[in-house]
């Protein structure tokens, strides 16, 4: 039964081995997920707010059309 025993050891081992890199791997492609999304996040942020100085500037575009109609 001794013999048993070390296959066993063994085997735990190289199971638990192979879980770290399974674990190992899913962690990797997590944190290319992550960053991809991060990276989408920013760019859509980025959009929003040229969308709002775009509308800024055109109201006040407008704005300063109308006070010239006026004078």
């Amino acid at each position: 039964m001794k013999g048993w025993n070390v296959l066993h050891t063994f085997q735990d081992a190289w199971q638990g081995n192979r879980s770290r890199q399974r674990l190992g791997l899913v962690e990797e492609t997590m944190t290319e997920e992550w960053q991809k999304r991060k990276k989408q996040m920013y760019a859509v942020d980025d959009a929003i707010q040229e969308s709002h100085r775009a509308h800024q500037r055109a109201k006040f575009a407008s704005k300063e059309a109308d006070a010239h109609a006026t004078d």
